[in-house]
């Protein structure tokens, strides 16, 4: 047993570690936050840490991945070194930031009290509170959801709750982080929690299952069946919230088409607009629904991490100091803030800009790094740009599938929405460069935020809407595109660059 004392900005904390236990599994087994995309079992390589006192020394894997500075200075590879006595950990800050200024259209009578929307993203966590009687937002915030100590995707979680028995303590993680935010965000606005007097939860079906607290191993296996689809209500104090209000679920589509997926469409009224639309949510999976004659179409695929940094030499979210655009000219950073990393729509200017160069041909290949910093401290190497090929191979082969099975042509598409901050940062140009989306379709993208979010406070505010969301699962047609030949024939099409498109 040996103590270990995780030094943060808020504080000094003490953890006690079990003989042969690494860094990584204590950090996760008392709740505490430190990003691990591959849930510590050591292919990420990005949980760096530094640290001080009684460890055991570095074995040759963990040695090979840290440079001798690094390990001079007490860098350790948080899922490999194990404790052997006291030692010190110091953790970077995670910091609570306030969210997008998510935009909601709703029509509301005299209803007293606060609406809340809460968006569980496998990266983010948002709450959204709205005055109920005028529609005006009260307050927003966000943060990284601390589940990422299991993994930066939904299966890596999964698995996590299978073989280490982790489904209490993803369940406690999700609601301690949600009372912290919900708390946060009521002292923004003033109110005591008692005031919310609605509130509508939106996320993907994996999510929802871990808040609920319910067993998520069917949606990893075929046929992926999960124990709920959702589209019920509690009361938070019976979920564990610190809300004694009715909380509704989203309802979901499928294993992988969530309440998330619902909540965009409808507040994107796709629904009720006869335009021909297609609503594309980038991220570890790649959730798409498209709108024809009546009919919404839905699939998703298996895109990877790799649009939010995760599995990217220079990768990282769409947090200040990620590089989110690049041109010939140079490169912009979120918030203006020096370069760190790279996020999505960054790596889609990178990749358009290499092919327009030559540096990258049609087959991806990359001869050596590709500096996108004068530093050289943001670069884009040849490993990063298998990641990207089979990201924007799964997203465009989907789209393509997605077009066929509805009988609708590119040409048909009124509008294509792209949704979540890497839809916000998105150029359209970029995307159809790297083949992210069939060329015909560029001009007609527009992105349009978090969706997820903005469908989950209109469904707090207005009970109309949250009708809409319990009746969108009957217009929807899911198809499952595990085992589709077409898919597969179109995926390993889609992997080549079209260089001069």
């Amino acid at each position: 047993m040996a103590n270990i004392r995780i030094h943060t900005a808020g504080g000094v904390q003490t953890l006690v570690s079990s003989p042969g236990e690494t860094l990584h599994r204590v950090l996760a087994r008392y709740g505490v936050f430190h990003m691990a995309p591959c849930g510590g079992e050591g292919r990420c390589h990005r949980c760096k840490v530094c640290t001080a006192g009684a460890l055991a020394p570095p074995d040759k894997r963990e040695a090979e991945l840290l440079s001798d500075a690094e390990l001079l200075a007490g860098v350790r590879m948080c899922c490999m070194a194990r404790p052997q006595g006291d030692c010190d950990v110091f953790l970077a800050d995670q910091t609570v930031k306030q969210s997008d200024d998510t935009a909601v259209r709703v029509k509301t009578d005299a209803r007293q009290g606060a609406g809340c929307g809460i968006d569980i993203g496998t990266t983010t966590l948002a709450i959204y509170l709205y005055d109920r009687a005028t529609g005006r937002k009260l307050a927003a915030v966000s943060a990284l959801n601390r589940q990422a100590v299991y993994g930066a995707d939904v299966i890596s979680r999964i698995h996590a709750a299978n073989t280490m028995g982790a489904l209490p303590d993803l369940q406690k993680t999700v609601l301690d982080q949600l009372n912290e935010l919900i708390a946060l965000a009521c002292r923004q606005a003033g109110l005591p929690a008692g005031a919310v007097a609605a509130c509508t939860v939106a996320g993907n079906t994996t999510m929802l299952h871990f808040l609920a607290g319910l067993d998520p191993a069917g949606i990893a296996v075929a046929p992926f069946t999960p124990q709920s689809l959702f589209g019920t209500e509690y009361r938070g104090d019976q979920l564990g919230l610190v809300l004694s209000c009715p909380v509704f679920l989203a309802p979901c589509i499928s294993a992988y088409v969530g309440g998330d997926i619902t909540a965009g469409m409808a507040a994107c009224n796709m629904d009720t607009d006869e335009r021909v639309r297609l609503l594309i949510d980038v991220g570890t999976n790649g959730e798409m629904a498209l709108a024809a004659g009546g009919r919404i179409y839905c699939l998703s695929t298996a895109a990877g991490p790799a649009f939010e940094g995760a599995h990217i030499q220079c990768g990282m979210g769409g947090v200040p100091g990620a590089v989110c655009r690049v041109t010939a000219e140079g490169v912009q950073t979120v918030g203006d803030a020096p370069p760190a990393g790279i996020c999505g729509s960054g790596l889609l200017d990178a990749v358009a800009l290499m092919l327009a160069q030559g540096a990258v041909d049609e087959t991806g290949y990359l001869e050596e790094n590709f500096p996108l910093t004068p530093d050289g401290g943001v670069y884009i190497t040849p490993g990063d740009i298998r990641q990207i090929q089979l990201a924007k191979s799964a997203i465009r082969s989907g789209v393509e599938r997605l077009m066929e099975l509805a009988r609708v042509t590119p040409d048909e598409v009124d509008e294509v929405l792209f949704a979540g901050g890497f839809g916000t940062r998105i150029r359209p140009e970029s995307a159809a460069a790297v083949g992210l989306i069939p060329p015909a379709l560029a001009p007609k993208c527009r992105g349009v935020g978090n969706t997820a979010g903005q469908g989950a406070v209109q469904a707090a505010l207005d009970e109309n809407f949250r009708d809409r969301l319990l009746a969108l699962p009957a217009m929807c047609r899911y198809f499952e595109l595990s085992g589709d030949e077409r898919f597969n024939q179109l995926f390993m099409d889609n992997m080549l660059f079209e260089i001069g498109e």
